[in-house]
């Protein structure tokens, strides 16, 4: 197991219970297929929209989220069927 990876228990139960604070979330899922993160840009403006929607900005582009994940998939070695959430909240 790499270093920094953090294990996907951990992962699950913090996408889970933060939404449970009270404020308004939003979140876009994506999972891996074919070793790619299937439909990633696509679920990143998604993710825009929804936070638009509850009027909140995301303090960074797609571009960099997308980077991020790709980065995220890589270093964790996630592979077929593997999957990572995004998640912004109005603080």
């Amino acid at each position: 197991m790499p270093k920094n990876r953090v294990p996907n228990k951990a992962i699950l139960a913090g996408c889970l219970s933060f939404p449970g604070a009270g404020r308004r979330h939003a979140f876009e899922g994506a999972r891996t297929w074919d070793g790619e993160l299937f439909k990633l840009t696509e679920h990143t403006d998604r993710l825009f929209k929804s936070a638009e929607i509850l009027d909140f900005e995301i303090p960074r582009t797609v571009e960099q989220i997308d980077g991020a994940c790709k980065a995220t998939k890589a270093e964790n070695g996630l592979g077929a069927g593997g999957g990572l959430g995004v998640s912004r909240c109005r603080v």
